[in-house]
């Protein structure tokens, strides 16, 4: 019966069990396996197919960054390197920094347990909380929100929280440097509700959950705002008599107010 490694292979650092007691793991994050690691995992999740780990193995990088700076020449000179192959990698790192969705490039990061639903639920909770919907002010809001927030998040436990603030200078830096070499994110929402603030105030008169609804306005491109201000648009209520304090400020600040009737009218015939 062989005996299980105390030592990282590659670095040398003690290993520890993961919190599933399933895999054994190396902490040391300048492990040359970790950062192999981290890089395939970020261009696999920004669609680069090409790079495989042998091909990123015969590089001394330190980054995901520094693939980004690799130019076609350097590829060319490699012994056995075809133009062919240079030219469809080159192309799918370009790619991979254009019109990028902000969960996905969180998820890119690599953070223990943070996938794309996860990190989707982290930008949403943010939306709402600011009523912010460019990808630019989100992100920047990403890496300045403290524990107590990141745990206000379905499924966004403690652990990976302090996951999150222990290593996101690391994410930031990253991320500053892919805006040096073109990362672009996804700005056009579609949807009747494209960048509209909308709160809502009282209960559906169907019975639809509040969470579905916020999830309906998400998905159609709106915001959600929790409170009433000059940056919102829309308030959805559930009677237009009602005295409500969310009411009269609208009244006061002259924003239009609907009924859940009107609402959902007006979203099937595309009139918001």
């Amino acid at each position: 019966m062989s005996m299980m490694p105390k030592n990282c292979p590659s670095c040398g650092f003690d290993l520890i069990w993961s919190e599933s007691k399933v895999d054994l793991l190396c902490q040391n994050p300048f492990c040359p396996a970790q950062i192999l690691y981290k890089i395939e995992h970020f261009l696999r999740t920004l669609g680069v197919e090409e790079l495989t780990s042998v091909t990123l193995e015969k590089f001394n990088l330190k980054s995901i960054v520094d693939v980004y700076w690799i130019d076609e020449e350097f590829w060319l000179s490699l012994e056995g390197w075809k133009e062919r192959k240079t030219k469809i990698i080159m192309n799918q790192l370009h790619k991979s920094l254009k019109d990028v969705h902000i969960a996905k490039l969180i998820a890119a990061f690599g953070i223990p347990n943070v996938g794309v639903k996860l990190a989707e639920k982290l930008i949403n909770y943010i939306k709402r909380k600011y009523s912010e919907n460019d990808p630019y002010k989100l992100m920047e809001m990403f890496f300045q929100l403290d524990v107590d927030e990141f745990l206000l998040v379905e499924g966004l436990g403690c652990k990976i929280a302090e996951n999150i603030i222990l290593h996101r200078k690391n994410y930031k830096d990253i991320y500053l440097n892919l805006l040096d070499k073109g990362l672009v994110f996804k700005l056009d929402i579609s949807g009747p509700l494209k960048n509209l603030n909308i709160v809502m105030t009282g209960a559906s008169s169907d019975g639809t959950k509040r969470p579905v609804l916020e999830r309906m306005i998400e998905e159609l491109g709106g915001i959600n705002g929790k409170s009433i201000s000059k940056s919102t648009n829309i308030l959805v209520c559930d009677d237009l008599n009602s005295n409500s304090s969310k009411m009269k400020k609208a009244k006061e600040l002259k924003i239009e107010i609907i009924t859940y009737e009107m609402f959902f009218e007006r979203i099937q015939t595309f009139k918001i």
